[in-house]
């Protein structure tokens, strides 16, 4: 039923143009697809919707009977074989035909939806596409979401979500496909499991967002103490300030050290050189000295 002119408030039942059906949402127990995208419809997603049972645990079946046994007037057998449907999952369009009965997916996308996320949504484990983006909806991504465990896809972008990303999405191992860009998210990204393989386009327009593949979070910076910050420009000033006076030391030596072997007599200039050889030592023995105490204070 997508792209249609479909209007009004997202009810617990659906109703065919001319009210002749009418089908409960949440009894829809064979259900596997649903698609209302590209419509217009308003107001909350119903908690009902979690009672699709095909989609509460992972089903692997080729054949599915159908039986609507609640209208005596459409009392009649559907046998689904070998046939196809066509999905908008994972950013592309994909058909399925030999695997239907693996297929799960739920799109209310490009609607006038509003309110929370229902925490409901998380009961359907065995639901493998979930497309609610561009809507209206408010409030957090569900804490325990990562509960859909054969989850492959979710978009949740052009919303208004707010909130920090729950770090469990990163335990889904078929989580292929995510993308939550353009809402009001905030705080670390998860990190770990899929999470490494998404690039920074999916989290766009969420001024809140930290961390890998973002900038850092301001609060790596906190890390480091103040002590410790300034501890450590005091060893770097320290460690500059000995560099000079040892090269400078070193310039003064040399210099002096060549005059007197231009002016002075063999004894003495064997004398100087004796001098000069041992204020060369203690100059590296006090250099290494200074090193080795900066290096032991910082590591503490």
């Amino acid at each position: 039923m997508n792209n249609n002119n479909l209007s009004g408030p997202f009810p617990p039942s659906l109703r065919n143009s001319k009210e002749l059906i009418v089908l409960d949402l949440g009894n829809l127990a064979l259900l596997r697809v649903l698609d209302l995208s590209f419509n217009k419809l308003t107001g909350n997603i119903p908690s009902t919707i979690a009672n699709f049972s095909s989609t509460g645990v992972k089903q692997n079946y080729s054949r599915i009977l159908y039986f609507i046994g609640n209208y005596p007037s459409l009392d009649t057998f559907v046998y689904l074989l070998d046939d196809s449907i066509i999905i908008t999952a994972k950013g592309s369009t994909i058909e399925y035909t030999k695997s239907l009965s693996a297929v799960t997916s739920i799109d209310l996308s490009n609607n006038e939806l509003s309110g929370e996320i229902p925490n409901e949504i998380t009961k359907l484990h065995g639901l493998c596409f979930l497309d609610l983006s561009n809507n209206y909806l408010t409030g957090r991504i569900p804490e325990n979401i990562s509960a859909i465990t054969e989850l492959e896809s979710l978009d949740l972008s052009m919303n208004s979500l707010t909130g920090e990303i729950p770090s469990n999405l990163s335990s889904l191992n078929f989580l292929s496909f995510l993308n939550l860009s353009y809402n009001n998210l905030s705080g670390r990204i998860p990190t770990g499991g899929q999470f490494s393989t998404f690039n920074d386009l999916i989290y766009a327009g969420n001024k809140g967002l930290c961390g890998v593949p973002l900038p850092e979070c301001p609060s790596d910076d906190a890390n480091h103490s103040p002590s410790q910050i300034g501890e450590n420009k005091e060893g770097d000033k320290l460690e500059t300030v000995l560099n000079y006076t040892f090269i400078v030391m070193g310039f003064i030596a040399g210099f002096w050290a060549y005059l007197g072997m231009i002016i002075m007599k063999k004894s003495i200039k064997v004398t100087l050189f004796y001098l000069v050889d041992k204020m060369f030592d203690w100059m590296y023995v006090q250099l290494s000295l200074k090193i080795a105490k900066l290096n032991t204070k910082w590591q503490k």
